[in-house]
């Protein structure tokens, strides 16, 4: 298969397309807009797949400690059947006093309680570990966005510092054609100088590549674009 037409098909599968292999590759590489938009909001990094997910995880735990204390409590209901009525609990764990009828859901908390209360630690440590893998991939991914806003200040930096060396050699070229057509100079002169542009070339197309494989993580640590708004959250209770 040709190796051009499984990159589109590649390309279409990320893009949530079928692999058809119908689009078109572009020649040139894409224009970057020329600078990161200063004071992004931080709710931007919390559109991010991974953080929803985490924080997701940490709602549910939250919920879980939640219903485990509530098993704590007796759910019952009451029902006389005959004598005198009272609702006071000494009555109700009195063997000798056939006046109510309960449920087990009564009788399970009091003599369940010890595994009850193990399940409350238990999902309290879970919801402890969930916290803290949510914090630890919030700071990640701040670290992933300030290293690709610094990759990306170096760069730029790189191919600016590159583009003035690349100019200068077409001046030295010019003048160099100049004194050969005077006779005061050598074609070598000349060769090499072109050679010199030729790997300036490479080297910009080569730093511009590396911009824009940086401007992807950027994208990838923010969880979208830079106009995109933040995604809706989702109502936490309470």
């Amino acid at each position: 298969m040709d190796r051009g037409a499984a990159f589109v098909r590649q390309v279409e599968v990320l893009a949530c397309e079928y692999p058809a292999g119908e689009r078109t590759v572009e020649v040139q590489l894409p224009a970057l807009r020329e600078q990161v938009p200063a004071g992004l909001p931080f709710e931007v990094v919390q559109r991010r797949p991974d953080l929803i997910a985490a924080e997701q995880s940490l709602l549910g735990a939250d919920a879980r400690i939640v219903q485990a204390r509530a098993a704590l409590r007796p759910s019952f209901s009451l029902s006389a059947t005959a004598g005198t009525a009272s609702n006071t609990l000494l009555d109700l764990v009195n063997r000798g006093l056939q006046i109510w009828s309960y449920t087990l859901g009564f009788a399970q908390p009091l003599f369940n309680r010890g595994r009850l209360k193990a399940n409350v630690r238990v999902t309290e440590a879970r919801a402890e570990e969930a916290a803290a893998t949510y914090e630890s991939r919030m700071w990640t991914a701040f670290l992933e966005v300030e290293q690709a806003l610094s990759a990306e200040q170096t760069l730029m930096e790189q191919q600016g510092a590159l583009l003035d060396a690349q100019e200068a050699t077409r001046d030295a070229i010019r003048l160099a054609e100049l004194r050969y057509a005077a006779g005061m100079g050598d074609v070598f002169s000349i060769l090499a100088l072109r050679r010199s542009v030729l790997d300036a070339d490479s080297a910009v197309l080569s730093l511009q590549r590396a911009r824009i494989d940086n401007r992807v993580d950027l994208h990838l640590a923010l969880g979208g674009g830079f106009d995109d708004g933040p995604a809706v959250r989702s109502a936490q209770a309470p």
